[in-house]
């Protein structure tokens, strides 16, 4: 897994700060706070074949607008070695 694009790399880390204080905040639709549902599985498809091309091992999406949690999903592996499946609450190790 190499050549990790930059705005992967900054996607991850805010996904990371943020799910820090993501459990308490509520859900909601991303209509309801002026996103678009379409779009939001648009970039889980984009995600997804870096996933399928092995350029990532795994990514977890957390979208919050408004102080409402619009959009989470988790994708790939967290584990390559024995094919753990990412979760939503997963812990990275940032270097």
């Amino acid at each position: 897994m190499t050549n990790i694009p930059a705005w992967a790399t900054a996607l991850l880390t805010l996904v990371v700060t943020f799910g820090v204080y993501a459990g308490d905040l509520p859900h909601a639709t991303p209509e309801e706070v002026g996103l678009s549902s379409e779009r939001l599985a648009r970039l889980d498809r984009h995600l997804q074949a870096y996933v399928d091309a092995h350029r990532l091992a795994g990514a977890v999406v957390l979208i919050a607008r408004h102080g409402k949690i619009a959009h989470l999903g988790a994708m790939g592996n967290a584990s390559v070695e024995d094919n753990t499946p990412m979760q939503a609450d997963a812990l990275f190790r940032i270097y």
